[in-house]
């Protein structure tokens, strides 16, 4: 159960919109709801103006409170209004192209939001990838990766960081093989108005994004929109080797060093041909003036077949001649031929990405008991206790702790603005630096450290 409380009808946010919560009801017929969070719900919508159009398809509208929330005995405060406001704009401003989500419409009340976009029906990247029938190849990485990265290179043309790229904001039209992804959730994005291609990138300093995804000099407070380019390595990672959660210290600290071998990343495949290599190397370069931007990656050999075909087809090639080009090692070019290396099947990435949805719900599930069983009070000193403990661990210089509890600030500066005072104390833990203890460890301080019977 939930509640939505505010003081009154809120000044209208956006300047433009298609109308109010009537206009919303007369256009739109809600069908199923797809998810929910702490400051809304999804739900999948119909035009009812397109009902006799056998093609019309589906959309999903993102209804955003305006107030404060009253969930699961949890009060949530309000979603700041710039927040909603800027995610509208850079909606507005990517125009759905380049596989970025699409915003068709957006309805206002004094208390809500009414957000419609394209519907995204395969799911996140890790739901996709757990739901396929057979492996991944690297003819499919190869593509996911063109479109992430276009998606990418469109923000930045347009002055837009996303500054939360990560598994969980990939989402595909469908689950069919070869299916296109949408770049989603700009909630947390930037937009530089002033913006001009070619110029000098303005410097930001607020910290966002989630602890894995994260730049080095996002975590230094010192960032252009060359940290959404770190930010799709790593998520390109999470893809073909999947979720490294019994190593994810392990893999976040050599992600973290100026000097490392990508082929030594947990899990990471024994086959992958070395161009996916030079790419991610250039994705994840640590010293950010020389990591190159997303325009310029899209020419690395890995990836550029696709924009080389895309080109072909605004020229005129049959469907037939590109889907013939894609699953064979010559395609057609335009005054000739094509030559691109045989895919290869990765193996067992399927399992791992079915593997990671299990531990996302323990993840889940262990969050919730912990939330639930202590109190405020209790719940300050854990964490106190963690971060006592991580500031041991890190003079230890210990990278091979084993994964399972993630403590890590994965919210902007502003986390303690819910009334909760955990947060502002997980995110001091050496400046929202990933650190992670043990399921074990965690379980003994319970037991001894907090001297709670009731654990």
């Amino acid at each position: 159960m939930g509640a939505c409380f505010s003081g009154g009808a809120a000044a209208a946010l956006i300047m433009e919109t298609d109308g109010g919560e009537d206009a919303y009801h007369q256009r739109y017929l809600e069908d199923q709801v797809l998810g929910q969070g702490e400051f809304g719900v999804v739900t999948m919508v119909h035009d009812v103006s397109q009902r006799n159009d056998e093609q019309a398809r589906p959309y999903a509208c993102k209804l955003l409170r305006k107030g404060a929330v009253f969930k699961d005995n949890t009060l949530y405060s309000a979603i700041k209004p710039q927040v909603l406001k800027g995610e509208v704009e850079i909606l507005r401003k990517l125009q759905g192209n380049r596989y970025c989500l699409k915003l068709v419409a957006i309805f206002e009340t004094p208390r809500n939001l009414y957000m419609v976009t394209e519907l995204c029906e395969g799911g996140e990247m890790m739901e996709y990838v757990a739901a396929q029938a057979v492996d991944l190849n690297t003819e499919d990485v190869s593509r996911i990766a063109f479109q992430l990265l276009s998606a990418v290179d469109h923000c930045a043309q347009h002055g837009i960081i996303h500054r939360d790229i990560k598994p969980e904001n990939l989402m595909f039209q469908s689950l069919d093989p070869g299916s296109e992804l949408r770049l989603i959730d700009f909630g947390s994005g930037t937009i530089n108005y002033d913006f001009s291609p070619g110029t000098e990138e303005d410097r930001h300093t607020t910290f966002a994004g989630s602890a894995f995804y994260i730049s080095p000099e996002l975590f230094q407070r010192n960032y252009t929109s060359r940290t959404d380019v770190w930010s799709a390595g790593a998520t390109l990672y999470v893809l073909v080797a999947g979720y490294p959660a019994d190593e994810l210290q392990k893999a976040f600290n050599l992600l973290q060093k100026s000097k490392r071998d990508l082929h030594t990343l947990p899990n990471m495949p024994d086959n992958m041909p070395e161009v996916f290599f030079v790419l991610m190397n250039a994705l994840l370069e640590y010293r950010h003036k020389l990591r190159p931007s997303a325009r310029d990656v899209l020419s690395f050999d890995f990836v550029k077949f696709h924009g080389e075909m895309q080109q072909d087809d605004e020229m005129g090639l049959s469907l037939g001649e590109i889907a013939a080009a894609a699953a064979s090692t010559q395609g057609p070019g335009v005054g000739g031929s094509r030559k691109r290396a045989a895919s290869v099947s990765i193996k067992g990435s399927v399992g791992r990405h079915n593997i990671y949805m299990g531990f996302k719900n323990y993840e889940r599930i262990l969050t919730t008991l912990l939330a639930t069983m202590l109190s405020k009070t209790e719940l300050g000193q854990l964490v106190r206790i963690l971060k006592d403990r991580i500031g041991q661990m890190m003079m230890k210089d210990s990278p091979t702790l084993q994964e399972a509890a993630l403590l890590a600030g994965e919210a902007a500066d502003d986390h303690s603005e819910n009334g909760n005072e955990v947060a502002p104390i997980i995110g001091d833990i050496k400046e929202q630096k990933l650190h992670v203890v043990q399921v074990n460890e965690l379980k003994m301080i319970l037991q001894r450290d907090m001297k709670n019977d009731k654990m």
